[in-house]
């Protein structure tokens, strides 16, 4: 235990010298039975991030500074833990998230994990992540595009979720304008057993999610308009904090509750249209 320590503070200081603080984002919603919390992003000031057009298909193997950035700062409200490069790691052939105890604070809070997202916004197309989920109470699994004010926008996002409370259901959601619409889904199967196709597809007047290429859920804007602005592509994985009923609490340990990701990708709107899903690009 003291070797691990020992190692983590290593990394905490050697990380911090190669990143620096940028705008963050997360996932979440107001605590109720299935909505997230809303208070979640303290953000750093940042311009405003020109948006890409360009599709990309990325296997997640290793440490692409040229799209990505990982996050080093903390969250506000619900978010028990902050973010800090040293909890990303590339390992048999994914993109792993630690979230663990923090027992020193080094980073300023009782736990630390990570987040990974694009340097670039992106706007209406496919979205797409084959994801393990962990089942560790009290944390959330969390694939979504985001942008809002520390981005010099209205805060618009959409939202793939997987509790660790019930890995066996995801929360799909929008954000405009800084109001949410969470709607729970019946998986079939356990997220934290196997690795899993999630996807959503934005456009102008529909949002459409999918699990390993299925229609699970869509949303024409009638409750409530679609999110308009473009946005980060985020990866992260967080313990919360005074979330209840909508999750426990997660309960910080040097045992690191672990969400990988395999693959990434975006279709964008004009590639979309010459292509058909889901039959021919579900990511394997």
């Amino acid at each position: 235990m003291k070797n691990d320590q020992k190692n983590f503070k290593v990394a905490i200081v050697c990380s911090a010298a190669l990143f620096f603080i940028a705008a963050c984002g997360g996932a979440g919603a107001t605590p109720n039975d299935s909505a997230a919390p809303t208070s979640r992003k303290t953000a750093m000031p940042a311009q405003l991030t020109p948006s890409s057009t360009h599709s990309f298909h990325e296997a997640l193997v290793s440490f692409n500074m040229s799209r990505w950035h990982m996050a080093s700062w903390s969250n506000g409200g619900y978010f028990l833990n902050s973010w800090h490069p040293g909890q990303l790691f590339f390992e048999n052939g994914a993109l792993l998230i630690k979230l663990q105890a923090d027992p020193d604070f080094v980073t300023g809070k009782s736990a630390v994990s990570g987040e990974y997202r694009t340097h670039q916004n992106f706007h209406y197309g496919l979205y797409q992540a084959r994801i393990k989920a962990s089942n560790t109470p009290g944390t959330i699994n969390g694939f979504f595009v985001y942008t809002g004010p520390a981005e010099g926008t209205q805060h618009d996002e959409i939202d793939i979720e997987i509790k660790g409370d019930n890995p066996t259901q995801i929360q799909v959601n929008y954000w405009s304008g800084d109001v949410e619409h969470p709607t729970l889904i019946d998986l079939g199967f356990d997220a934290s057993d196997a690795e899993h196709n999630y996807a959503f597809r934005w456009s102008e007047g529909a949002i459409e999610w999918f699990v390993d290429g299925r229609l699970v859920h869509q949303e024409d804007g009638s409750d409530g308009s679609l999110p308009v602005t473009p946005g980060k592509i985020i990866l992260n994985h967080w313990g919360t904090v005074g979330a209840a009923p909508w999750s426990s609490e997660y309960e910080a340990s040097a045992k690191p509750s672990v969400m990988a990701a395999s693959h990434v990708s975006f279709t964008s709107a004009s590639a979309l249209a010459a292509r058909a899903y889901p039959d021919s690009q579900v990511l394997k």
